[in-house]
């Protein structure tokens, strides 16, 4: 969910024990603080703001041991444009906030989405009161492998979250109950999760290791296409670089980066 400060809107996924399938019990956090490696695409192009599919390859490879405490890589979209009420504060849930990637936590990996708008889940279990789905460990995720990702909706007002298995099959996982037709932000992320109150107020800054490789888009009857540059990095929550940081144009490639432990790039830019 989104956290607003009077500086800056900050996603805080506050989840909460979580029984997921095979009857394994993930403890989570049930307030979290969070530190980020982010990038923030531009929006500015109607062909890209109007596309209604998105895609993005993220891999995993190291697994957060914590079970207070999680890790994310993910992509996500505002659905909808931030409100503001009278006293200028922003409106919680108003920018539709939602996305998909992959969740680390007590040496396992899942698949989830969030969504602020709601959700049903087509795969998986139910989280987050109805705002999440979360997939069984390492159903549809393979460590260090990359897993594909996307949102896309098809004018029925609403969107689809789907994960792609390792041959490529596309899995939808999830409903979100959003008609919007257009993107108002987009922010692609390495993530930790931590709970203060498990931690001694202290930030246990556990293992996050995530490649990101690729964010697109894709038109009605076109191909994907790389999003238009440049992407905005930085990074928040954190004294960067003292654990986290991130890594770009891995291989030459200016939309290949990676986010997480043992990097010292914090602000920095995917052109």
């Amino acid at each position: 969910m989104r956290v607003h400060t009077a500086q800056h809107v900050y996603h805080r996924l506050v989840l909460v024990g979580v029984a997921v399938l095979l009857a394994v019990v993930v403890p989570m956090a049930v307030a979290a603080n969070n530190d980020f490696v982010l990038v923030d695409w531009p929006v500015s192009n109607s062909n890209v703001a109007n596309a209604g599919d998105y895609d993005a390859l993220i891999a995993s490879a190291g697994l957060s041991t914590y079970g207070c405490c999680f890790t994310t890589g993910w992509i996500g979209p505002n659905l909808h444009q931030l409100e503001h009420d009278s006293n200028g504060n922003p409106i919680i849930g108003s920018a539709q906030f939602s996305q998909v990637g992959t969740l680390t936590q007590s040496n396992q990996r899942f698949w989830f989405v969030y969504a602020e708008p709601g959700v049903t889940c087509l795969r998986g279990q139910s989280f987050m009161n109805g705002l999440g789905c979360m997939g069984s460990p390492d159903d549809l995720t393979t460590n260090g492998e990359w897993t594909r990702y996307e949102l896309v909706t098809y004018g029925q007002g609403f969107w689809i979250a789907r994960v792609y298995d390792q041959n490529s099959n596309g899995h939808d996982v999830a409903k979100i109950y959003s008609s919007s037709g257009t993107i108002y932000r987009m922010e692609n992320a390495g993530e930790e999760g931590w709970d203060a109150s498990q931690t001694g107020g202290i930030d246990p800054y556990i293992t996050m290791q995530y490649s990101q490789y690729h964010i697109e888009y894709k038109n009605p009857g076109q191909p994907f296409q790389l999003w238009p540059g440049p992407g905005a990095g930085t990074t928040q929550g954190y004294p960067c670089p003292y654990k986290y940081g991130a890594d770009i144009n891995l291989a030459g490639d200016s939309r290949y980066w990676y986010s997480g432990d043992g990097r010292t790039q914090c602000q920095f830019s995917l052109s």
